[in-house]
C-alpha cells in the first residue's frame, strides 16, 4: 500500500487483461458504487496495441487500424515466460490508458490518484514487483498490485449484486476467475485468503479456445492456403482474425445460454476482411455445437496434451483434494471466461454442495472490484493509524497508573494469607527442625516458597482473578477511548473492546512473577517473621521454658540486655546470623508462632499496599516494567481487535 494515502482522492481499479480491459472509478470517501469508465471510447477495452505510422501508439479497437505497421495481442499472459517482449508492450499500453484518463475529469493530477493493478492469483511477491515496475515507468505514482481473486471477492462483498452478507461470505468459498490467459482457483475463508492454487496451466484461458476456432475455420476455407500465408506474413491480419474468432465464441455461448431450449437454435458466424491484397480476401468464420465439442474435447500441446476440458476439470478435483478437510460452501465465478457453460456445470459437478453465484457482468467485477479494495484499504489504514496513534500514546499508561494502587490493595490480603497460612510457617519448621540453621536462611526459604506459590497452585489463580477483576474494572475508561475510532468507522462496538473475560495467560501478563519478588515489601514480610521469633524470645512464647537453666539465664540476660541497650532492630540484626541448638528449637511452637504472625495481619497489608504504592510517584523502574507489561497486554490485544476488526472494513 502506498505510503502517502493521505494525499489521494481519486480511486482507480485497473484491470489489464489478457484479452480485455477495464478501469473503474470511485472517489474517496463516497459511498457510490465505483463508476466505468471509457478507454478509446469502450468500458471494456481490447487488450491490443498497434503502431501506426502517424498517429503513434494506439489501443483498443483503434489498435485494429488497416494501415497500423505492428499489431499486439494477448501480450499479458507473456509476462511471465517473454519479459523482454511483453514488458515494453505492457508499459506502452499503461501510457496509452493513462492518456486516456486523463482526457476525462477523473485524472487530473497522477499524485491525486491511486491504482489498484489485477495480476494473478499465484504469481509471486518477486513477480508482482517486477509488474508494479511497469507501470510507475508508465507514470502512475501511487500503483499497487492486487490479486484479481481478491477484487473478485471485494466486488462480490462490497456491491451487495449478490446479496450475500459477511456472515456468508466469512464461509469456505471457492473463487473460479476464469480469463482470456489464465483460469485462476483461490480459497478464501474467514475473509481470509488461505491458498492460491497453482497447477501449472498458465495457459488455460479462454484465448487458447479463440486460436483453435480460427485454425478450424482457416483448416475449412476454400482460401485457406492463401489465407494462412497472408497471416504468416502479416501478423496484425492474424489478430484481427483471432479478435473475430472470440467474438464468435462468445456468441455461441451466449446463444447457448439463452436459446438452448429452442427448437432451432440460430447458427453463430462472421467473417473477416484481409485487406493484404486486391481485392480483399475473406474468411468466413462459424461455430456449431458441434465444433466447440471437439474444440474443447481436443488435445491441446499447451495444457500437456490434455483437453481444455479435462484440464479444467483436473484442476478443480485438485483442488477439492487439497481442500478434503474445508470443501468450499460458495462458489464465485468471474473473469469474462465465465460465461463459457461448462464453466459453471463442471464447478458444480465437482462440488456438488457448494452454492454458485457469477454477477451479470462478469468481465466487470475485477476493475469494480479492485476500485472496492482500494477504498477499504485507505480507510482501513487510516483506521489502523488511529488505533495505533492511541497505542503509542500515553493513554492507556495513565489510566494504568492511576489505578495501581486499588490493584496493590486487592493483591496485599491475597500475599499475606499465604505468607501466614503457609509460606512464611512452611519455612518456621524447617528452621525448628534444623533443615534451616538461621533465621538468615530462613527468610531466604520464606521468599523462595512465597515465589513458588505465586507461579503455580492457588495463590497465582486468586492473583490471576483479582488482575482480571482490576482488567474488567478499568475496561470502561478504555472503551471511552476505543468506541469514538469504531463509531467513526462504522465498526461494531465490540470490534476494539477487550474481552469481558479476559484471562492474565491470555494478555501474557504474569504481575507477580514478573517483578513482584523484587519489590520492597518482601522485607517487610521477613522483618514482621523474624520479628515473632525475636518476639517469641524477649518474652513471648517460649521464653518461660527459656528461663529454666543457667543456659537460659544467660541466654535471657543477654537478650534483654542488647534489646534494652542497642534496642530491637539491633536484637533482630544480630539474631538473623544466630545459629540457635537444636534443643532450644524445639521449645517454640508452630501455632504461637502463627498467632503472631497473625496478629500482624493489618501491619503486613497495609505494608505491602504503601510501599508498593511509594514506587509509582516517583516511578520506579519495577514500576515502570509493570505498567509496560500491563499496557503491552492491553494494547497487544487492542492490535489483534484491529486486525480482526479490518475484516470487518466497509
Amino acid at each position: 500500500m502506498m505510503n502517502t494515502h493521505s494525499q489521494v482522492m481519486q480511486l482507480f481499479g485497473f484491470d489489464l487483461g489478457d484479452g480485455e480491459s477495464a478501469v473503474a472509478w470511485a472517489k474517496r470517501g463516497s459511498r457510490n458504487e465505483p463508476q466505468l469508465l471509457e478507454i478509446a471510447g469502450r468500458k471494456s477495452v481490447l487488450t491490443a496495441l498497434g503502431e501506426h505510422p502517424q498517429m503513434g501508439i494506439l489501443i483498443g479497437e483503434q489498435a485494429f487500424l488497416a494501415d497500423a505497421e505492428r499489431l499486439h495481442l494477448r501480450f499479458k499472459s507473456k509476462f511471465l515466460t517473454d519479459p523482454d517482449a511483453s514488458e515494453p508492450l505492457i508499459r506502452a499500453f499503461a501510457e496509452a490508458v493513462k492518456r486516456e484518463l486523463m482526457k476525462t475529469d477523473k485524472l487530473i493530477d497522477p499524485n491525486d490518484a491511486a491504482f489498484f493493478v489485477g495480476c494473478p492469483s499465484g504469481w509471486t511477491d518477486q513477480q508482482r514487483e517486477d509488474y508494479q515496475r511497469l507501470f510507475e515507468q508508465a507514470g502512475f505514482k501511487h500503483v499497487t498490485i492486487v490479486s484479481e481473486s481478491r477484487a473478485a471477492f471485494m466486488f462480490v462483498r462490497e456491491s451487495g449484486e449478490l446479496n450475500l452478507s459477511d456472515h456468508a461470505l466469512a464461509k469456505p468459498v471457492l473463487i473460479i476467475d476464469a480469463g482470456s490467459s489464465t483460469t485462476d482457483f483461490t480459497f478464501i475463508n474467514q475473509l481470509h485468503t488461505v491458498r492460491a492454487f497453482d497447477f501449472g496451466e498458465t495457459a488455460l484461458g479462454g484465448g487458447l479456445i479463440d486460436q483453435m476456432l480460427l485454425e478450424k475455420n482457416l483448416d475449412r476455407s476454400p482460401n485457406a492456403e492463401r489465407i494462412k500465408d497472408v497471416l504468416g506474413r502479416y501478423p496484425q491480419y492474424r489478430a484481427r482474425a483471432e479478435l473475430e474468432a472470440r467474438k464468435l465464441k462468445e456468441m455461441h455461448f451466449i446463444r447457448a445460454t439463452q436459446l438452448g431450449s429452442a427448437r432451432f437454435a440460430l447458427p453463430s458466424e462472421s467473417s473477416v476482411k484481409i485487406y493484404a491484397e486486391k481485392p480483399p480476401l475473406t474468411l468466413d468464420l462459424s461455430c456449431t455445437d458441434e465444433d466447440m465439442d471437439q474444440i474443447l474435447n481436443q488435445p491441446i500441446a499447451e495444457l500437456g496434451g490434455q483437453s481444455y476440458l479435462d484440464s479444467y476439470r483436473r484442476c478443480l478435483l485438485n483442488a477439492k483434494a487439497q481442500l478434503a478437510d474445508t470443501l468450499p460452501e460458495l462458489m464465485l465465478l468471474t473473469g469474462g471466461a465465465s460465461r463459457m457453460g461448462f464453466i459453471a456445470e463442471i464447478a458444480r459437478e465437482v462440488f456438488p454442495n457448494a452454492t454458485l453465484h457469477r454477477g451479470a457482468e462478469p468481465e466487470f467485477s475485477i476493475a469494480r472490484g479492485l476500485c472496492y479494495a482500494l477504498r477499504v484499504d485507505l480507510k482501513t489504514a487510516e483506521f489502523e493509524a488511529e488505533v495505533k496513534a492511541l497505542i503509542d500514546s500515553s493513554e492507556v499508561e495513565d489510566i494504568i497508573t492511576r489505578t495501581l494502587p486499588k490493584l496493590f490493595y486487592d493483591i496485599a490480603p491475597i500475599i499475606a494469607d499465604d505468607l501466614i497460612e503457609n509460606s512464611a510457617p512452611d519455612a518456621f519448621q524447617l528452621w525448628k527442625s534444623g533443615a534451616i540453621k538461621t533465621l538468615d536462611e530462613m527468610s531466604d526459604s520464606i521468599k523462595m516458597t512465597l515465589s513458588d506459590s505465586i507461579k503455580e497452585g492457588e495463590i497465582h489463580e486468586r492473583l490471576t482473578a483479582t488482575m482480571c477483576n482490576w482488567v474488567e474494572r478499568i475496561r470502561p475508561e478504555i472503551e471511552i477511548l476505543t468506541d469514538p475510532i469504531t463509531e467513526k468507522y462504522e465498526l461494531p462496538l465490540t470490534s476494539l473492546r477487550l474481552p469481558s473475560a479476559l484471562e492474565v495467560d491470555a494478555m501474557q501478563l504474569d504481575l507477580p512473577t514478573s517483578g513482584l519478588m523484587n519489590f520492597n515489601f518482601i522485607q517487610t514480610m521477613v522483618d514482621v517473621t523474624v520479628g515473632a521469633i525475636v518476639a517469641m524470645l524477649l518474652g513471648g512464647g517460649g521464653m518461660a521454658l527459656l528461663m529454666a537453666g543457667p543456659i537460659g539465664l544467660i541466654l535471657s540476660f543477654a537478650i534483654g540486655f542488647v534489646a534494652s541497650r542497642l534496642g530491637t532492630d539491633y536484637a533482630k540484626k544480630h539474631l538473623d546470623k544466630l545459629d540457635m541448638p537444636a534443643f532450644m528449637r524445639i521449645l517454640f511452637t508452630k501455632g504461637a508462632f502463627k498467632r503472631h504472625l497473625e496478629g500482624q495481619r493489618d501491619k503486613l497489608e497495609q505494608a505491602f499496599a504503601d510501599q508498593m504504592i511509594a514506587l509509582i510517584d516517583p516511578r520506579s523502574e519495577q514500576i515502570d516494567q509493570l505498567i509496560a507489561q500491563v499496557s503491552g497486554a492491553i494494547e497487544g490485544q487492542l492490535g489483534q481487535l484491529a486486525e480482526q476488526a479490518r475484516l470487518l472494513m466497509h
